[in-house]
């Protein structure tokens, strides 16, 4: 939050500050000591707050005078970066501001005296709840299981507790310089995944949105135990019409942003070195070792998503009939793809699962520990590369 405080006493100042810095230590505060400097600073900077004196000197080493009509006809300009900015004014004379400001029919000023009680204390407090901005992250990571969510915290130093924020479970977390949020889904599936985006891109803003967890993959198309999927295209594979009990398929795919998909392809795809600390610092059980070997290979591949879990045969060869190179399924990524898409944010997006099974009748969860470290691992190596490369696109 941004306030730019206009005030020449610093006994006033030092008053306001402390009641400010009291509601929110990481509140900016910009101070000015007379109307030249204050006009300057509304003309160059946005700020979220605006706090005055009226009776202030007009430039510097003057004596203060009733400025009211100047200062409320300078930040309501429309040619000022701060006319719709809220502005409170703290002073010792509220009657003759109220006459002015009545007679100049001004909106978004709140006045009160400032005098040796807590009214003006009361009204900055109702103010800086009221404008302070939502807090806007640089990430957030949309899990669809309360497991993928667990699995980052051995993958990251810096992640809180879950707490409810604006109905969403969240936790927070640190990667690197970057600050975000690891959000776990009330349940699977595409439409909770998609409400759950497109409430986290609304709410909290984030530069890039993803998804990490476990998924499974089709032997036809060379998919592995541990193979680490990130979607190059994401499409729903039951959508269409049923029709003679056979699904007539109607496809949408949704791909990767070019510029992500060209970092992905450059920095991970065959990517020996990451491949490798995946699986250092993590001790394996001898039932989550298939074929006597873990060889975690990160893909840039097509998957799908659908509504249902698969655990058979038949549905699995609806999957391959959809589309002839799709690489594995599960429920979820689709929906964020879409979502972010059709954001007007236009956030980054990726999605990075890990394969825990063929999807057949003889799935189960012996692998789903390590291939939610793998893919919290692996999400956590790209998120960070593609900040930091959103970070010099924004700079240029």
């Amino acid at each position: 939050m941004k306030i730019l405080i206009l005030e020449d006493s610093s006994i006033k100042l030092e008053q306001i500050v402390s009641e400010i810095k009291g509601f929110d230590e990481r509140v900016e505060i910009t101070t000015s000591e007379n109307q030249f400097e204050f006009s300057t600073l509304v003309e160059r900077h946005k700020f979220d707050l605006i706090i005055i004196d009226l009776m202030v000197p007009m430039f510097e080493n003057e004596p203060p005078v009733d400025l009211t009509e100047t200062l409320i006809l300078k930040i309501r300009d429309e040619d000022c970066r701060n006319v719709q900015t809220p502005v409170l004014a703290l002073t010792q004379y509220p009657t003759s501001a109220y006459k002015c400001i009545d007679e100049m029919g001004v909106v978004g000023l709140h006045i009160c005296s400032f005098a040796n009680d807590d009214n003006w204390k009361k009204l900055l407090h109702y103010n800086l709840k009221l404008y302070k901005p939502e807090t806007a992250y640089d990430f957030v990571i949309v899990c669809a299981l309360k497991k993928e969510t667990m699995a980052f915290e051995e993958v990251l130093s810096d992640i809180s507790s879950s707490e409810n924020i604006k109905g969403l479970e969240c936790r927070k977390a640190t990667i690197g310089r970057f600050n975000g949020l690891i959000i776990t889904c009330p349940r699977m599936g595409l439409v909770v995944a998609s409400i759950v985006t497109t409430k986290a891109l609304e709410y909290f803003k984030p530069k890039v949105i993803c998804m990490s967890g476990i998924c499974a993959g089709l032997k036809s198309s060379g998919a592995n135990i541990y193979d680490l999927i990130i979607s190059d295209t994401s499409y729903q594979h039951d959508s269409g019409k049923w029709t003679n009990g056979t699904l007539v398929s109607e496809i949408y795919p949704v791909q990767l942003d070019p510029d992500v998909k060209t970092l992905i392809n450059s920095k991970f795809i065959d990517n020996k070195t990451l491949e490798k600390k995946l699986t250092e610092g993590i001790q394996f059980d001898k039932d989550e070792i298939p074929d006597k070997r873990i060889n975690p290979k990160i893909k840039l591949e097509i998957t799908s998503s659908g509504s249902t879990v698969i655990a058979d045969s038949k549905m699995i060869e609806l999957v391959e009939d959809g589309h002839r190179k799709v690489h594995s399924f599960e429920m979820e990524t689709f929906a964020l793809y879409e979502s972010a898409r059709m954001s007007p944010l236009k956030p980054k997006y990726f999605s990075c699962k890990c394969v825990v099974d063929d999807g057949s009748e003889s799935k189960g969860d012996s692998y789903h520990r390590l291939a939610c470290l793998f893919s919290a691992k692996c999400t956590v190596a790209i998120l960070e590369e593609i900040l930091e490369t959103f970070q010099v696109f924004q700079k240029l």
